[in-house]
């Protein structure tokens, strides 16, 4: 079985089994907060024109607003340290609070030197 097979079945898991059991999502204030978002950001994308937006203009105003709504703290272009010299630029560095996500300069870091973040985006050349 290959990791991404079990990181697959992880999530699975987690989705299906251990969401819906937390008072959170039995929530309906939840709910309700949800689906505002949800109708706030259809309204947003329903004015927007992606095919006539540069790179930077769709994350100015889609992802970044999307990325607020939904709660989430990150930095953008981080440096990461890649082989002995080299280096690699996320796109986002995603963190568990707004100060972590602040604290990220620019330097370059070594995986020890970035135990806040949870998750990152890297696209790959020619995507």
């Amino acid at each position: 079985m290959t990791l991404s097979v079990i990181l697959h079945l992880k999530s699975d898991y987690y989705l299906d089994e251990i969401v819906p059991t937390s008072s959170e999502f039995q929530s309906n204030t939840l709910f309700a907060s949800v689906k505002m978002i949800r109708v706030e950001l259809l309204e947003r994308l329903d004015i927007l024109t992606p095919e006539e937006l540069d790179e930077a203009q769709l994350e100015d105003r889609w992802i970044k607003p999307v990325l607020e709504a939904l709660g989430h703290h990150w930095s953008v272009q981080v440096k990461i340290r890649y082989r002995d010299r080299g280096f690699r630029k996320l796109d986002y560095a995603f963190s568990d609070t707004y100060e972590a996500a602040q604290e990220f300069r620019n330097e370059i870091y070594t995986p020890n030197m970035h135990q806040d973040v949870i998750a990152t985006v890297m696209r790959r050349n020619g995507a």
